[in-house]
């Protein structure tokens, strides 16, 4: 257990969450600077999680 959870969290997150903002940003289009604040703040929870 402790080996296979560490592998597999690590691995979901940082490739979720930079695939679904760019495609956010691109189908909403609207306030480019606003989605790139929020994708900032994921990305740094995500640094901070791991």
């Amino acid at each position: 257990a402790p080996t296979e959870a560490p592998t597999k969290a690590p691995t979901k997150a940082p490739t979720e969450a930079p695939t679904e903002a760019p495609i956010k940003v691109k189908a909403e289009h609207i306030d480019v600077n606003d989605s790139n604040k929020d994708t900032n703040r994921k990305s740094t929870m995500l640094m901070m999680i791991k």
